[in-house]
């Protein structure tokens, strides 16, 4: 699901209205597709965070505080959209 925070605004609508129907269908309440996202984004960054030999851990660094993580910054859109800024922001908005 972490492809979904990269998505249009109307992708997202319309993988919202697949939701809805499916709601209708089966007649019970589901998640919203933020809510799902969210969830799996926060569970693989701390899996990352956590994991000293996976390659992307170097990304999960904390700030001098050590309270916050540092947001990786690079000079290409293309690493802005991923996964890892949203992740480290994600986390950052999370209460552990």
């Amino acid at each position: 699901m972490v492809w979904y925070g990269n998505c249009s605004a109307s992708d997202q609508k319309a993988l919202q209205r697949v939701v809805k129907i499916a709601q209708r269908i089966t007649g019970s309440p589901l998640p919203s597709i933020e809510a799902v996202q969210r969830k799996q984004c926060l569970r693989k960054a701390r899996s990352i965070a956590k994991d000293n030999s996976h390659p992307n851990h170097r990304l999960f660094t904390l700030l001098p505080s050590g309270k916050r993580l540092q947001v990786p910054g690079h000079p290409t859109s293309r690493f802005r959209g991923s996964f890892f800024p949203q992740a480290v922001t994600l986390l950052n908005s999370t209460p552990i």
